[in-house]
C-alpha cells in the first residue's frame, strides 16, 4: 500500500507513518540530493577533485539521509548516511577518520564498512571533527579517527581507522566542546563527556585529570536534550525545560564572552545562559571556533562571542558576551556552524549564510575573501526542508525537494 502525493511521488508505509507523526503526510521529501561548497583542498567536497566551489554543487547520487555536523579546525573531511542505512566518507583520512581501515584520502564518497544500521534521519547522530562519532539505529555509539587524548573513549590513546564501539545501547545525541573534547547525551537525559579536559572543557567541575579516556557523567541531571557540535574549548547544551547551559574557556582565541555570561570568567561546570525559552532540538544549537548561535522556541535567533568577520550576524564585528538577537525574523528553523561561518535555514525552506568569507565557503558564487556581517540568502528557492551542516571552510546541504 502507498499514498500518492498530491503533487509528485509515492509514499511508502514507513514514510506515511513518519509523516502522520509529524502532523502531515503531504510534504513530499523527494530524492534528497546532497550539495557541497567551499574549500576543497583535500577533496572534502566529494567531487572527485580538489577544486574549490563557490556555489552549491551536487554530489552524484540521491537518497542521502543525514550529514555530519561539526566545525573542527583540523577537519578536512565529511560524512553522510544514505536512506538505506549505509555510511559514506570522503576527504582527508586524518589518522583513520574516513573509517576505511587505512590512511588513504578520497575525493569522492566511499562507504564505511558494510553495515546498514547507521542513522538515516534526525540530527545529533553523526558528528565530524578530528575524531568521528555516530549513533546507530540500535542506540550504540561508535567512534574512530584521532585519539591523542582518549577522545574515542576506548580507555587508551590509540588511533582507530575503523569504527569502535563505546559501551552502552542508550546513546541519543553526540557533539563536542572542542577538537578533542566529546560530549554526549543518553536516552535517560544524562550528559557524559570524555577527551581533553583543558580549561574544564568537559564540564566536570575541574580540569584535573587533564584528559578522560572513557565516558564520565556530567553532574546528576537527567533533563539534557541536545549538545552543540562545534566549539573550540567550550561546550553548549540545552535541557528539556528550555534552558541553555555553557561551560569551558571564556577567553580563548579572541572569543571573549563565548559562554554568554556577560563576563570573562571560565567555568568548569555548566552554567545557565539566561532565559527558559530556548529551542531544545539538536539542530537549534551551534558553535563555531569563537562564537555560539542558538534558536529560541519562538523562531528568533541569538548569537554571542567573537564577532570577527561578522560571524555573529549583527552587521558589525563587535564582540558580544551575552545573547543578542540577530535581526527581527522569527522564522529561523535550523542552524549549523563552520570554523568561523554559519549556515541556517528558515521555515520557508530558504538557506542563509554569514561570517568569514574565502574559498567560497558562504556559497554565493564569490570565491574571494568577502565576509558577510549579516545573514544573506543562498541562491535558489527550492531547498525545501533542507538539512545543513558546516565544516572547516565549507558547507553542505541536503535538498529535500
Amino acid at each position: 500500500m502507498a499514498i500518492t502525493d498530491k503533487k509528485t511521488g509515492v509514499w511508502g508505509l514507513d514514510q506515511t507513518y513518519n509523516k502522520i507523526n509529524q502532523g502531515s503526510i503531504w510534504q513530499y521529501v523527494g530524492e534528497n540530493k546532497l550539495f557541497t561548497w567551499g574549500q576543497n583542498e583535500q577533496g572534502e567536497l566529494g567531487h572527485n577533485n580538489t577544486t574549490d566551489y563557490s556555489s552549491p554543487t551536487q554530489i552524484p547520487g540521491t537518497n542521502w539521509g543525514i550529514i555530519s555536523r561539526g566545525a573542527a579546525r583540523g577537519s578536512w573531511h565529511m560524512l553522510a548516511s544514505k536512506s538505506d542505512g549505509t555510511l559514506w566518507a570522503w576527504g582527508q583520512d586524518y589518522n583513520g577518520s574516513l573509517g576505511q581501515n587505512s590512511h588513504v584520502d578520497y575525493s569522492s564518497p566511499v562507504q564505511v564498512g558494510t553495515d546498514t544500521t547507521w542513522p538515516t534521519s534526525g540530527v545529533g547522530k553523526l558528528t565530524c571533527k578530528r575524531s568521528i562519532g555516530s549513533i546507530k539505529t540500535d542506540g550504540t555509539l561508535w567512534m574512530w579517527g584521532y585519539n591523542n587524548v582518549g577522545q574515542l573513549a576506548q580507555n587508551d590513546v590509540a588511533h582507530r581507522s575503523s569504527p569502535a564501539q563505546i559501551p552502552g545501547t542508550t546513546w541519543k545525541d553526540i557533539g563536542g566542546a572542542g577538537d578533542d573534547s566529546v560530549v554526549a547525551i543518553k536516552t535517560d537525559g544524562t550528559l557524559w563527556s570524555w577527551g581533553n579536559n583543558d580549561h574544564g572543557t568537559l564540564g566536570q567541575n575541574n580540569a584535573n585529570p587533564a584528559t578522560l579516556s572513557s565516558p564520565v557523567q556530567v553532574g546528576s541531571d537527567t533533563t539534557w536534550s541536545a549538545v552543540s557540535k562545534g566549539g573550540n574549548v567550550f561546550g553548549l547544551a540545552t535541557k528539556t525545560d528550555g534552558t541553555l547551559w555553557s561551560w569551558g574557556d571564556n577567553e580563548e582565541n579572541n572569543s571573549t564572552g563565548v559562554l554568554g555570561q556577560n563576563n570573562r570568567t571560565t567555568y568548569s561546570s555548566p552554567v545557565q545562559v539566561g532565559g527558559t525559552d530556548w529551542a531544545t532540538g539538536a539542530d537549534k544549537i551551534a558553535a563555531s571556533d569563537r562564537a555560539a548561535i542558538v534558536i529560541k522556541a519562538d523562531g528568533t535567533i541569538y548569537s554571542w562571542g567573537g564577532g570577527q568577520s561578522g560571524q555573529l550576524g549583527h552587521g558589525s564585528e563587535t564582540q558580544r558576551s551575552s545573547p543578542t538577537q540577530i535581526g527581527s525574523a522569527s522564522t529561523w528553523d535550523t542552524i549549523a556552524a563552520g570554523e568561523a561561518h554559519f549556515i541556517a535555514t528558515k521555515t520557508d525552506g530558504t538557506v542563509w549564510t554569514w561570517g568569514t568569507g574565502g574559498y567560497g565557503r558562504l556559497g554565493r558564487s564569490s570565491p574571494g575573501d568577502n565576509p558577510s556581517i549579516v545573514p544573506v540568502e543562498l541562491p535558489g528557492t527550492d531547498w525545501g526542508t533542507a538539512q545543513v551542516a558546516g565544516s572547516k571552510r565549507s558547507g553542505m546541504a541536503i535538498k529535500a525537494k
